[in-house]
């Protein structure tokens, strides 16, 4: 009988040990959570994209071309078969046919690939303006075919049958230079553009358009992004010259949040998938800030992070891993949980 005890002790101390040494090593693992840099060394990155089918694929356009990665950006591959200039500025998937991806090239226009980006096709250049270049890529979530693209010197421009035409649509847009075009996910007829200085607002598919500015600051503030939060699309974050600005009512009226951030260039923002009330934004020159109460307040979340200029952020949906494209490459975050051992009575 002593020896039954005995070794049943044993068993139970044991048990004791390892849970206390993985539930450590948890603690230290989220002790230690910063950014790392996964790839693309040295190369410009402007656009990033997720395949919506797949988990582990992600797309960057860069200074040098779009790579391609298999394996959650571990390694990536040069696909630039076909395009005719490798200096990318805009990016955007198709999100139900994720083979399919449109490039914005600086002087040659937009391509597109129906193969995951084995082989590009021209289907844009602007030949009258030859310093028109494309700075965003949109694809309607619902309606694939129907894409928008804003131009530097020639306002919105939309194709409504996969890219093969182009035509201008942005009727009461004053402003030539398009920064920023953001797709309402429930409603698509809805748009926001954002340009140097102004907002604007479409409700019929970006035929007609009204600005929307009201609360922006008097002096030229440069909207360069827009996060519409996905289970409440009235509410819409702003990345402007001089910090975040919200709005809670669909656009109509917008307010600063920028407690953290004031007076930062915020050029990129993402929103949690899972969790509406955080939201990352990325400065130029300042980094990555975090905002856990829906943009009330900012804390900068910069540790591990060499390249400070990030001028795109992305969340993976499955992963929740931060990418984010910098001057110098690209680099993910993830933030690590605590797991506490079930007792059980």
């Amino acid at each position: 009988m002593p020896n039954r005890i005995s070794n049943q002790l044993r068993f139970i101390l044991f048990f004791l040990i390892v849970i206390l040494s993985v539930s450590q090593t948890k603690i230290s693992n989220a002790a230690q959570s910063s950014w790392r840099l996964i790839g693309l060394h040295d190369l410009t990155i402007r656009g990033l994209a997720i395949d919506p089918r797949s988990a582990n694929i992600i797309y960057a356009g860069t200074n040098r071309g779009v790579f391609k990665s298999v394996d959650g950006g571990n390694s990536w591959i040069e696909i630039n078969n076909g395009l005719l200039d490798r200096r990318i500025y805009a990016l955007a998937i198709d999100p139900k046919q994720s083979n399919t991806l449109y490039v914005g090239a600086f002087e040659e226009g937009i391509f597109k690939t129906t193969d995951g980006g084995n082989n590009w096709n021209q289907v844009y250049k602007e030949t009258n303006d030859p310093a028109t270049w494309i700075t965003v890529l949109s694809v309607d979530p619902q309606y694939t075919d129907k894409i928008y693209a804003g131009t530097y010197r020639k306002g919105i421009l939309k194709s409504s049958d996969g890219g093969r035409t182009w035509n201008p649509s942005g009727n009461g847009v004053d402003a030539p230079d398009i920064i920023a075009i953001a797709i309402d996910p429930k409603d698509t007829h809805i748009l926001y553009a954002g340009t140097y200085g102004k907002a604007y607002k479409s409700g019929d598919g970006g035929k007609n358009w009204r600005e929307i500015s009201e609360g922006f600051p008097e002096s030229w503030a440069y909207v360069y992004q827009f996060a519409i939060d996905p289970k409440n699309t009235k509410t819409i974050y702003a990345g402007t010259q001089y910090g975040v600005y919200k709005s809670a009512d669909a656009g109509l009226s917008w307010d600063a949040y920028y407690d953290g951030i004031e007076d930062i260039e915020v050029i990129s923002l993402a929103i949690d998938p899972n969790n509406s009330n955080t939201i990352y934004a990325g400065a130029s020159g300042n980094g990555v800030f975090k905002s856990t109460n829906g943009g009330s307040s900012w804390s900068p979340m910069n540790d591990g992070l060499t390249n400070l200029q990030v001028n795109t952020l992305v969340i993976h949906p499955v992963t929740g891993v931060i990418y984010a494209g910098t001057e110098k490459g690209l680099f993910s975050f993830e933030q690590s949980k605590i797991f506490l051992p079930l007792v059980r009575r």
